[in-house]
């Protein structure tokens, strides 16, 4: 199928009938030679997948002596920093989609995260979506909270210290802050889009959660000790936050927090930089043509 970049509005699938092998490969930074190549798993994919995305979306994790991959039909793994698989849990297809429709298949996205020696996941696939922990060095489960009222997402967990301990706060259709050392639920944050892709940002004080599917497209700067279910519906049920916009947020990239400035970056090729402490916007500019733009920016120096 041809190459097709940028943002589309088409949902459409890309049935896989032939073997993969998925890979973890490490190569030396200094000059790019292949240190090592580990197969994790190996079959014809149990999934079909969006035309723009493959069957190994995620990102892996490491705390310098652990690696751990996740991927669709081959499952959760971690390695040693020599490729050797220390342990691998099956988790299935992890069907993930279009939130109206069980059968729109376009592929898990969502990246572990390493935590206190524990390995979170975050599962919102069209079937039973659930958060889990393994342990690190065992692969032992740890715990598992089922996630029956949301609708597939793709982002990624964030661990946020508070005064009030860590918390581990997961973006989907409804955001929420959980206990990471028992996968209880502290706290709820209501309404969102319904199919999200950004992950949480952990500022110096509040955490920032968006997203950008319409019509809902909220920015929400959340104050640390949030308990309780919440949905903002008047300038009355804005305690828990900082500020917050009800629209303005991304669909796809993840914001970015650098320096007090918050990034939105949207398909438009637009940039519009928030103060993060207020919400207020700073400036704006185009950076290319529209439709270009749904990957997340990343900054240094």
């Amino acid at each position: 199928m041809p190459l097709r970049t940028g943002l589309t509005g088409a949902g459409d699938e890309i049935e896989e009938d032939t073997e993969h092998r998925w890979l973890v490969l490490a190569y030396d930074k200094s000059n790019g030679k292949k240190r090592w190549e580990t197969e994790v798993g190996c079959g014809v994919p149990l999934t079909k997948r969006h035309f723009k995305a493959t069957q190994a979306n995620s990102s892996p994790v490491t705390d310098g002596k652990h690696i751990v991959v996740v991927f669709p039909t081959a499952g959760l793994a971690c390695l040693g920093m020599d490729g050797k698989v220390h342990w691998k849990h099956e988790l299935g297809g992890l069907n993930a989609g279009g939130f109206n429709d069980p059968g729109m298949e376009w592929g898990f996205a969502a990246s572990p995260i390493i935590y206190k020696k524990k390995v979170i996941l975050q599962v919102d696939i069209h079937e039973g979506p659930y958060l889990a922990a393994w342990d690190l060095e065992s692969g032992k489960p740890l715990w598992k909270t089922e996630r029956p009222d949301v609708a597939p997402s793709w982002a990624t967990p964030a661990i946020w210290s508070t005064p009030d301990g860590d918390e581990l706060v997961v973006n989907a259709s409804i955001i929420r802050g959980y206990d990471p050392e028992s996968g209880k639920a502290l706290w709820s944050l209501a309404p969102t889009s319904i199919q999200v892709v950004a992950s949480p940002i952990v500022g110096s004080k509040n955490l920032i959660v968006s997203s950008g599917y319409p019509p809902a497209r909220p920015i929400y700067a959340v104050k640390p000790g949030i308990r309780g279910e919440h949905t903002i519906e008047s300038d009355d049920d804005t305690k828990v936050l900082a500020w917050h916009q009800t629209r303005g947020g991304a669909y796809m990239p993840t914001p970015l927090l650098y320096r007090g400035l918050l990034y939105m970056v949207h398909h438009n090729a637009r940039i519009v930089a928030h103060d993060a402490r207020t919400g207020m916007p700073a400036y704006k500019a185009r950076f290319s043509a529209g439709g270009t733009m749904t990957s997340s920016p990343v900054v240094a120096n």
